[in-house]
C-alpha cells in the first residue's frame, strides 16, 4: 500500500471542505491578468469578461510537453498557459503566484486527450478549476482528483465569494461513478477497489428499449453486478464499468501512462492483456532530437518487457503505422469497444466500432485492470441522402455541418456520438467515410460511428 492510500484509509470519514485561496481570473483583457500575477486580487469578473474556448495546447504548450519525461517535478507546471495569446503568462507565473484556483469560461480544455493540461495545472498549484469544462479534460481532472466545477453552479459562486464548500457538496455535482473515483483518490484505485470487492460495480435498472449502435457496443462490454460481460440494456446516462476490446497509446502520452502506474505499483507493473494494447512511434515521426528518441526508447522499455505489440520507428524507413490508420486497417473489427489514448480515436469508429479518446489515467486502468468507465452518451443520428457535387469531398461536408448554428453556437454535439448512416453511405468510398468519424471530435462529440454500409 503506497503512502497516499495509507493517508485515505486513515481518514476515511473526514469532512474535508474546498475553499478557493488564491485565485487567477483568465480574463479578456490581458493587462487584468498581469495584474492578477503581480499581486492583485479581484473581487469579481462578469462571465462574458473571462476567456473562452481555451485549448489544452494554450494549457500545457508542445515544447513542455516534448521535453517532459514524467520524472521532472514542476516543469510542466512551470511552463502551465505560456502559450495564451498575447504572451501575458510568463514561465513560473502560476507556480510563483501561488495560485490555488483557475477561472476561465466555456469550453475551458478542448482538443487534445492530453493528460499533460491538468497534470500541469495540478503542478502548478492549481487545485480548483471553475469553468465549463470540456468532457475529455473534465474526465481526466475526476480521475487526478481535481475539482472541476462549472462557473454556473450556485457552489461557484459561494467558492468566489471567499465561502468554504464541503467537498461532498462538490461530489454532488457529479455522476455517481465520477464522485466515486475522488472519493477513492483516482481512477486506478477506484478500479482496484472494484477488483477487491471494496467498491461495487454500478447497478442498472433499465428497462429494455431499442438502442443505438453505441449503446448496443457498451451493453455488450460492460460488466453486471456479478462481474461478468454483459447487460441487456443502457440508456444515456448510465453509468458503467466496461471490457475494451483493444487499447492504444503512443509516445508522448505514455510517459504519463507509466508515471501514474508506477506512482500505484511501484516497479511490480503487470499487464492483464498485453495481447489487447499496442504503443506506437508516429506523433515524434519527424522530429529528430534526442529528446524526442527518449520518449520513444522509454516508451518501448517498458512497454516490451510486458509483452505489448509497439510499432517502433525504423531509422531508415520511418515509421511503419500511423496508430489510428493501423487500428483501422490491422486491429479494430466492427462491433468493439476501444480505447485509445488521443482524441482522434474516434477515426475507429469508421469501422462500426465504439472507439473512446481517453486520457492517460484510462490507459493505465486498461492496462492494470483490462477495465475503463464510461458514462453511456447521446446519440445523434445524421442520415445522408443523395450525392456529393463533383470536388467536394466529405471533409468539405463536415466542415459545412459544424458550420450549422446548433452545433457552432449551441455546442449541441458536446458529449454526444455522431451515428452516421443513410443510403447515400453506399456511394461513398471508405476512404472518405473516415472524414466523418475522424472529425466527430471537432464538433466537440464524444464520438463518431457509421453503420454498417455497401
Amino acid at each position: 500500500m503506497n503512502p497516499r492510500e495509507r493517508e485515505i484509509e486513515a481518514q476515511p470519514n473526514e469532512e474535508k471542505l474546498v475553499r478557493a485561496q488564491r485565485i487567477l481570473y483568465l480574463t479578456k483583457d490581458p493587462e487584468l491578468i498581469r495584474r492578477q500575477i503581480d499581486g492583485e486580487q479581484l473581487s469579481a469578473v462578469a462571465p462574458d469578461q473571462l476567456i473562452d474556448n481555451i485549448s489544452t495546447d494554450v494549457i500545457s504548450p508542445n515544447h513542455s510537453i516534448l521535453t517532459w519525461t514524467g520524472k521532472e517535478k514542476g516543469h510542466l507546471g512551470k511552463y502551465a498557459l505560456t502559450s495564451l495569446a498575447g504572451g501575458t503568462i510568463a514561465p513560473g507565473d502560476i507556480m510563483e503566484g501561488g495560485f490555488d484556483t483557475l477561472v476561465a469560461g466555456k469550453s475551458f480544455a478542448r482538443g487534445s486527450s492530453r493528460i499533460h493540461a491538468p497534470l500541469a495545472l495540478q503542478d502548478a498549484g492549481i487545485k480548483l478549476i471553475i469553468a465549463q469544462g470540456e468532457r475529455i479534460f473534465a474526465e481526466n481532472c475526476v480521475n487526478l482528483r481535481i475539482h472541476l466545477v462549472d462557473f454556473e453552479s450556485e457552489q461557484a459562486k459561494r467558492l468566489l465569494e471567499g465561502k468554504s464548500v464541503h467537498e461532498e457538496e462538490l461530489f454532488s455535482l457529479l455522476s455517481s461513478q465520477s464522485a466515486e473515483i475522488m472519493r477513492s483518490g483516482n481512477l486506478l484505485r477506484y478500479l482496484k477497489g472494484i477488483e477487491e470487492g471494496r467498491v461495487s460495480v454500478p447497478e442498472l435498472s433499465t428497462t429494455q428499449r431499442p438502442m443505438t449502435i453505441a449503446e448496443k457496443i457498451i451493453a455488450r462490454n460492460s460488466l453486471n453486478s456479478e462481474g461478468n460481460m454483459g447487460i441487456g440494456t443502457v440508456k444515456p446516462g448510465d453509468e458503467v464499468v466496461a471490457t475494451p476490446n483493444i487499447y492504444y497509446g503512443y509516445e508522448l502520452q505514455t510517459n504519463a501512462t507509466v508515471k501514474v502506474l508506477r506512482e500505484e505499483f511501484g516497479e511490480e507493473i503487470e499487464v492483464r492483456d498485453p495481447n489487447k494494447a499496442f504503443f506506437y512511434e508516429d506523433h515524434t515521426a519527424l522530429l529528430k532530437d534526442e529528446r524526442m528518441a527518449t520518449l520513444r526508447r522509454e516508451q518501448a522499455g517498458f512497454a516490451k518487457p510486458l509483452g505489448i505489440t509497439v510499432y517502433e520507428i525504423d531509422p531508415v524507413r520511418g515509421a511503419p503505422a500511423i496508430c489510428h490508420t493501423d487500428m483501422v486497417e490491422n486491429h479494430a473489427l466492427p462491433g468493439q469497444l476501444v480505447l485509445g489514448n488521443d482524441s482522434h480515436t474516434c477515426t475507429v469508429g469508421a469501422l462500426n466500432t465504439l472507439a473512446v479518446g481517453k486520457g492517460a489515467l484510462d490507459l493505465a486502468g486498461a492496462l492494470a485492470y483490462d477495465k475503463m468507465v464510461l458514462a453511456v452518451p447521446e446519440t445523434i443520428r445524421i442520415n445522408l441522402t443523395g450525392k456529393l457535387p463533383d470536388g467536394v469531398s466529405m471533409k468539405d461536408f463536415m466542415l459545412q455541418f459544424g458550420a450549422m448554428p446548433q452545433l457552432k453556437q449551441g455546442r449541441v454535439g458536446s458529449g454526444r456520438v455522431f451515428e452516421f448512416g443513410g443510403q447515400a453511405l453506399d456511394e461513398i468510398p471508405f476512404d472518405e467515410q473516415i472524414k466523418l468519424t475522424n472529425m466527430s471530435i471537432e464538433l466537440l462529440g464524444f464520438t463518431g460511428v457509421i453503420e454498417p454500409n455497401q
